[in-house]
């Protein structure tokens, strides 16, 4: 190769370096937006869409630093990922991610008792539609004043329309009377919207919200809906209510895909909710871990069961390690021998029959 040509090269690979290095969180969860449909499958006229995805979440896995808008709104999108993304590396990636960020930040159990309430979707829905009636107060001075000037009559008629219902007052029809206004009343505006979204963000942080039901009800929807929502209207007064009702959402939206991780149709995925499950320790994962083990075929993703059971010890975890010390593959025995003795803090070899023994005489009265 001649040195002009490794030379030009060698300045191609820096560009595209450096123009990789350019990019941020909102960039990469634009990224993951745009190549993904609600439903987290690939969009199909999107070009190099699973690449995008993938180095989207490689980028905000090795962020240094995220806000809570940022993680939310990205937990978010690994939910949507790891359930309906067609590649099976994709949907580890995601689960992965997830649980990274879930260490990262971190994200604890709920504390506080969630609210009883028979219908959770539905309360989401109305406390969103609550905020939603906020954010529009909020886009008085962000996108209806500046619309006034818009050149387009159309445009400018729409914005004053939208102007008179949100304030309930007509104070003419010029920009410069409306600004004048506006200068006047900003304070007061915002501090009422800020104050009448507190309910709905600390109802939201208090709902047990699943996967299914109405789009607006899901943990994962409504985590995407108020990390969207703080970013585009940000209430310093509201900081701490935001910042905790965003890690609680997040924390439900994590154990939920992990649990879906271990239901999978894919080994890989399935390995990777069981790795999260031993890093991002949580009740949910004990009985998934239960129940996906005997269903188990793969080797690898058996192993990654059995050491993600170590952290959750009772007698059904034992017993299940010890029926895998009769399999064939030398790995998920020695994967089961481990566990055993981390969960029991003794050591009776790698053979089925004398932890057996062992477990009718003594392990089955250690745990009730």
């Amino acid at each position: 190769m001649t040195r002009p040509l490794r030379l030009r090269l060698l300045l191609v690979a820096a560009g595209l370096v450096a123009a990789a290095g350019c990019k941020g969180p909102e960039d990469w969860l634009a990224d993951l937006h745009q190549v993904h449909g609600d439903r987290g499958k690939l969009k199909i006229d999107v070009y190099d869409a699973g690449q995008l995805s993938f180095e989207a979440m490689s980028g905000l896995a090795e962020q240094d630093a995220l806000t809570v808008s940022q993680m939310a709104r990205a937990v978010a999108k690994c939910a949507y990922i790891a359930e309906g993304a067609e590649s099976p590396l994709l949907r580890a990636q995601a689960v992965r991610l997830a649980s990274r960020l879930a260490l990262r930040w971190p994200l604890e159990p709920a504390r506080d008792a969630f609210l009883d309430v028979a219908e959770p979707p539905v309360v989401a829905a109305e406390q969103i539609h609550r905020l939603e009636a906020q954010g529009r107060r909020m886009e008085i001075e962000t996108a209806h004043l500046p619309n006034l000037r818009n050149p387009d009559r159309a445009v400018a008629e729409a914005a004053l329309v939208q102007l008179r219902e949100i304030t309930g007052v007509d104070v003419g029809r010029t920009f410069e009377a409306w600004d004048a206004w506006w200068r006047e009343n900003r304070a007061r505006v915002r501090a009422e919207a800020a104050a009448e979204s507190l309910e709905p963000i600390r109802t939201l942080a208090r709902l047990r919200l699943t996967r299914e039901g109405r789009t607006s009800g899901g943990a994962r929807a409504v985590l995407e809906y108020l990390g969207l929502h703080v970013a585009l209207f940000e209430m310093p007064e509201l900081r701490a209510e935001v910042d905790y009702a965003l890690r609680r959402l997040a924390r439900q939206t994590v154990v939920q895909l992990t649990v879906a991780a271990l239901r999978s149709e894919d080994s890989s995925v399935r390995a990777a909710g069981a790795v999260a499950a031993a890093q991002v320790l949580d009740p949910d994962y004990g009985p998934a871990l239960l129940y996906a083990l005997p269903r188990e075929r793969d080797a690898e993703a058996r192993v990654k069961i059995l050491e993600a059971l170590s952290a959750y010890p009772g007698r059904g975890a034992a017993e299940a390690a010890i029926k895998q010390l009769a399999e064939d593959d030398r790995a998920v025995r020695l994967a089961a021998h481990r566990t055993l003795v981390a969960l029991t803090a003794e050591d009776h070899g790698m053979e089925a029959t004398a932890w057996t023994l062992w477990w009718e005489r003594t392990g089955i009265h250690r745990w009730p």
